[in-house]
């Protein structure tokens, strides 16, 4: 529950000022979380009890959040912290000069800093410099399956590509979507291709990516992954309409929890919106969940898991 207030003290020492500046509130944007969210309160609550100046909290829904943060940015009307997911995203807004560097804050403060894993440090880090703290660590993505739904049909769990293949004509003709997939949403669509990549040629193949690196989207693994995705939706893998899913509670989780759909691909986050908004599924014991397939021929480790961070940065103006 440290995970705001550490951040708000960050905020006050990164920026040069102190709370007692002004008195306009801070604002905490994050999304909405069930789980997570009531941590978060408590944090905000512990940091007002020894500031003058107030923190105030805000949810928003997965599919709102990140077009509602970037408008507010190009209104320069930005919440003073927000949660994001580190990577590319963040190092965008260091380009733009609109995220505080926290570095000397830590330095000053290094107590903060050892709290946390260096690698999950790194996530928020661009060019050796700290733009944000751990918010809920890195979670891993898998391969979350309705148990109800593949012991009716006498089926199991995938542990190759060829397997879920399989599996994909199998629920098609018991007219279940195999997978569901909230395509309205294109963080959910990378998953896939991710771990394709990651299976058929290794990690160096998405790190030279992240990289930067020439030739890096030519790469014939690659090319190879996004076939594979190009395959899986021809065969109908995702159901007919998955651009129109989403992955709010009413979307791809319940198309899952009510044995609409087999298999959902997604962070570990799921397990804890499934307790929330479906309880009943989670306490039959049908929600299950196994790692991602291997691709015959690959050359990555099945073990390898991807992961997907979060981090509250802080944008770049005084108290």
């Amino acid at each position: 529950m440290c995970f705001v207030g550490a951040t708000l003290v960050g905020l006050a020492a990164a920026c040069g000022g102190s709370a007692e500046t002004h008195n306009a509130p801070l604002r905490v944007w994050a999304l909405v979380d069930p789980q997570n969210e009531p941590v978060v309160r408590q944090g905000i609550e512990e940091f007002n009890k020894h500031s003058k100046v107030q923190a105030e909290f805000s949810a928003f829904l997965n599919d709102w959040y990140s077009m509602k943060l970037r408008t507010a940015i190009g209104a320069l009307n930005t919440p003073d912290v927000f949660f994001n997911w580190g990577g590319g995203g963040l190092a965008q807004f260091v380009e733009e000069g609109l995220v505080a560097d926290l570095t000397p804050a830590l330095e000053k403060n290094p107590d903060i800093a050892n709290a946390f894993m260096p690698s999950v440090l790194e996530v928020a880090q661009v060019d050796g410099r700290q733009y944000g703290l751990p918010m809920n660590g890195i979670q891993p993505v898998v391969l979350f399956y309705n148990k109800a739904v593949f012991n009716k049909a006498g089926l199991q769990p995938p542990k190759t590509y060829d397997d879920l293949l399989t599996l994909v004509d199998e629920f098609k003709e018991r007219g279940i979507v195999p997978i569901a997939l909230p395509g309205t949403q294109t963080w959910t669509m990378l998953m896939w291709l991710e771990y394709l990549l990651d299976r058929i040629g290794g990690p160096e193949k998405f790190a030279a990516i992240a990289d930067g690196k020439e030739g890096a989207w030519a790469d014939p693994a690659m090319r190879r992954a996004l076939e594979l995705c190009q395959d899986l939706v021809r065969r109908g893998a995702f159901g007919d309409d998955f651009a129109s899913v989403n992955y709010d509670a009413a979307g791809a989780p319940r198309m899952l929890a009510k044995g609409e759909a087999a298999m959902f691909l997604m962070g570990s986050w799921e397990y804890s919106s499934q307790l929330s908004f479906n309880p009943d599924f989670v306490a039959r014991g049908d929600l299950g969940w196994t790692t991602f397939p291997t691709v015959e021929g690959g050359t990555g480790d099945p073990r390898t898991l991807a992961a997907t961070p979060s981090t509250q940065p802080l944008p770049r103006r005084p108290l």
